[in-house]
């Protein structure tokens, strides 16, 4: 299966987690079997988890559930905490064959946790840090601090405990979103994008809208623009075409509308970009993640961890 659909997570032997920081500047639309668990140390990245995007700031904190396909878009440069575990871990609470589907979102406040998101952010942010330890008793350090963290989110955080069988369909749903979202940034250059993806996935175009309404909160016309902006940027930085080529070679049917959606898409103009005006340094990879400074990150660990 396509990596940029199905994500599957390695574990080291000794780690309960898989724990990691870096800059993101964007993501396909992926899904994997672990939960995820996202805090913003530094800027805005939008995520794409229907039911509608939201925006997340520094300090926020949301829990990307089991099976859940979701997508990331930097909106500005960033770094971001993220610790993934197996979605066993809560077995002995929930049953076997169940899952707790948790509901924890600094960003719509819907459900507040117990006690509030900070310990929680705290929490995770103690987690963070164990990474930087050297000694032989790291692992030790960063399996309390990951438990520590755990039972926070089974006592603060309001879950459901679902049973798998219900969600066999959801699941193919979902994986079939994820693998329209994959063919769409490999073909988002054609024209028509729209009709030849329900002819390439045998749906109607009704039927692709409400999956992609459904499982991301965007549109199929919103997530083909997304997906031409960002082969647009790579195409802005690290060639030397023109800016009228570069759009036509992204699918968009003229400047004018290449220039309209890139300023919707990043808040400025493709020229802006190219100059590397509010994106950083043009010479950055292009990739979903992105180069930071170790040191920076250590510290905004160490802020989120101890306020």
């Amino acid at each position: 299966m396509n990596n940029s659909v199905f994500e599957p997570i390695e574990h080291e032997l000794l780690a309960p987690a898989k724990i990691f920081v870096t800059g993101m500047e964007s993501s396909h639309y992926h899904w994997h079997y672990d939960y995820e668990i996202l805090v913003l140390l530094k800027g805005r990245l939008q995520v794409l988890c229907g039911p509608s995007p939201m925006l997340m700031e520094e300090g926020d904190i949301f829990l990307v559930n089991s099976k859940m396909v979701h997508g990331y878009r930097g909106d500005q440069e960033n770094l971001c905490l993220f610790i993934q575990f197996p979605s066993n871990i809560f077995e002995h609470i929930s049953g076997k064959g169940q899952q707790l589907f948790f509901y924890l979102n600094s960003v719509s406040k819907q459900f507040p946790p117990k006690g509030g998101y900070e310990i929680l952010r705290r929490s995770a942010c103690k987690t963070g840090l164990t990474v930087y330890r050297k000694d032989a008793a790291a692992y030790l350090a960063q399996n309390a601090a990951f438990y520590e963290l755990m039972a926070g989110l089974a006592e603060g955080v309001q879950y459901d405990i679902r049973r798998y069988p219900r969600h066999t369909d959801s699941t193919a749903e979902g994986q079939l979103v994820a693998e329209i979202g994959a063919y769409i940034d490999a073909n988002c250059g054609q024209q028509n994008l729209t009709e030849s993806v329900s002819r390439h996935f045998g749906i109607s175009e009704k039927s692709l809208y409400r999956y992609t309404k459904s499982f991301l909160g965007i549109s199929p016309k919103e997530m083909i623009d997304t997906a031409r902006v960002e082969k647009a940027k790579g195409f802005l930085r690290m060639s030397r075409k023109s800016i009228s080529v570069i759009g036509g070679e992204c699918g968009f049917t003229n400047e004018a509308t290449f220039y309209r959606v890139f300023k919707k898409e990043t808040g400025i103009t493709p020229k802006e970009y190219r100059r590397g005006e509010g994106t950083g340094p043009v010479e950055k990879e292009i990739q979903g993640y992105l180069n930071f400074d170790k040191k920076e990150a250590e510290k905004l660990l160490h802020y989120y961890a101890e306020n």
